[in-house]
């Protein structure tokens, strides 16, 4: 319970905070760039249960870490929303993972608003927890290979330059 409290005020705290650059990073979460995504399996919304590999296809895919309560995240959900057919015809795929949400909340949330998108439910954190999430939203960009190029607090406007080396 200490550790989800803790999670709200720094996922509320977090996009001013980065914005200013008064936050250190997450040694965690930076070593994963240039390093395989770390592979997990989970429930979708839709109810499959579905692994990274599987999710991604091969393909370069954004990992969105999110939560229906924050607002920041649901900016992050409407932008990618309104410009989801472009990503995905740029052969990009587009992977929502709910931290800490029970699955029913998630799906009335994605229904509610009628957003053409899935999810994976995190439920106990352990995701996040691999990838070393300290605050929501965060996004992995992973290449076709499975590589984590970048990761960012929202959507860049050049995203497809996160997919390739530094």
């Amino acid at each position: 319970m200490v550790r989800f409290i803790i999670l709200v005020i720094f996922a509320l705290a977090s996009p001013y905070a980065l914005a200013m650059g008064n936050l250190p990073s997450n040694e965690l979460t930076d070593s994963l760039i240039g390093k395989p995504a770390p592979e997990f399996t989970l429930q979708t919304v839709s109810g499959a249960q579905q692994s990274l590999t599987q999710a991604r296809a091969g393909k370069k895919a954004v990992i969105f870490f999110w939560a229906a309560w924050c607002p920041h995240c649901r900016q992050e959900l409407r932008n990618l929303a309104f410009h989801l057919q472009t990503i995905q015809n740029k052969g990009i795929q587009i992977l929502l993972v709910d931290v800490g949400e029970a699955k029913e909340d998630v799906k009335a949330y994605l229904d509610h608003r009628k957003l053409p998108l899935d999810s994976f439910v995190d439920e106990d954190n352990t995701v996040a927890g691999r990838y070393g999430v300290e605050g929501i939203p965060t996004l992995f960009f992973i290449d076709e290979k499975g590589m984590v190029r970048a990761i960012e607090h929202e959507f860049p406007e050049d995203y497809q330059t996160r997919f390739h080396s530094k």
